[in-house]
């Protein structure tokens, strides 16, 4: 099996930069085939930037926003 962040320094530009927009893929051989199963644009954990987008416009908070990606955590200000 192969992951995402193996290939990620085979597919760097001249500037260093990778044209890979995510590495949350795995890829198998599978008999005769190659499987890459994707898993969508980011690493995999943690807030979805569309669908956080898509609430907001539905008219959620930032803090109902986070707690729907993140339940049970506490929100609050920190104290210098």
């Amino acid at each position: 099996m192969i992951y995402g962040n193996d290939i990620r320094g085979v597919l760097k530009t001249g500037e260093g930069k990778s044209d890979l927009w995510s590495t949350l893929f795995d890829i198998e051989e599978d008999g005769d085939n190659i499987v890459i199963n994707g898993k969508g644009y980011g690493h995999g954990v943690g807030l979805c930037q569309w669908g956080a987008i898509h609430l907001s416009q539905e008219g959620w908070n930032y803090e109902d926003i986070l707690e729907h990606y993140f339940p049970g955590i506490s929100i609050g200000q920190l104290n210098d």
